[in-house]
């Protein structure tokens, strides 16, 4: 099975990953652990705006190429 899983997430003013969600996906195993793999990322630096720190959303392709 091949494709793309897009994820989106929000890292927090904290600079957690969080809001983990499939915005389109390829299969309901790999969607779950495109998720799985986005939620036990380290914390990021977060994002700043006017000095302050800010919630910031992402979207990421996780590509899977499974032989």
């Amino acid at each position: 099975m091949n494709g793309i899983v897009y994820v989106s997430f929000v890292i927090s003013p904290a600079g957690k990953v969080t809001n983990v969600e499939v915005l389109k996906g390829i299969d309901t195993a790999c969607d779950a652990e495109a998720v799985r793999v986005i939620s036990k990322m380290p914390d990021w630096k977060p994002g700043r705006q006017s000095g302050r720190t800010v919630p910031v959303r992402y979207s990421l392709p996780i590509r899977f190429a499974i032989q």
